[in-house]
């Protein structure tokens, strides 16, 4: 009688709590380049995840989301938290953004983007990438990111984007 009758006592208090729903987790891409970037996220819709940093076989599987020159665009996604976002939507618990110059699409097929790895970089997100940049990643890289595991790395891509706005 008494293990029910603190079972009763306690009864408000469950019925008080509810599990958390997921929210929207944007990951923002802002654009500091002078020229007009399209990225994609690998994840489950893409169906090709880290390590495998290759490019998809078909253009057609990928949305391109296109960032104009000093602006910003993201994918959301449903979410608990950020490292939910690598748990549930990539397989290795990292998600790999890959940015191209949009220009490249006017000069080149998909094939040939894809096998000679046309790509201006790639960024390599843990979940905890992700908890400390909150979601926002630079183009290119800013101090923020200089922490994330990208292609070129971090100096190249700073020395290359410092050379290129002078």
């Amino acid at each position: 009688m008494k293990i029910l009758s603190k079972l009763f006592l306690l009864f408000p208090l469950f019925m008080g709590m509810h599990c958390q729903e997921p929210g929207d987790f944007p990951v923002m891409v802002h654009n500091n380049s002078n020229e007009t970037i399209a990225f994609y996220c690998a994840d489950a819709w893409t169906n090709v995840y880290y390590p495998d940093t290759t490019l998809v076989d078909l253009r057609e599987t990928i949305y391109l989301f296109t960032v104009n020159s000093h602006s910003t665009n993201g994918r959301f996604y449903e979410a608990y938290n950020w490292e939910y976002i690598t748990r549930k939507w990539t397989k290795k618990d990292t998600l790999s953004i890959y940015i191209f110059n949009q220009s490249i699409f006017n000069q080149y097929s998909w094939g040939e983007i894809r096998d000679k790895y046309l790509i201006e970089a790639r960024y390599d997100l843990s979940g905890s990438d992700l908890e400390v940049i909150r979601g926002r990643v630079s183009f290119p890289p800013d101090e923020k990111m200089k922490h994330v595991h990208m292609w070129p790395p971090y100096e190249e891509l700073i020395a290359k984007y410092n050379h290129s706005s002078q």
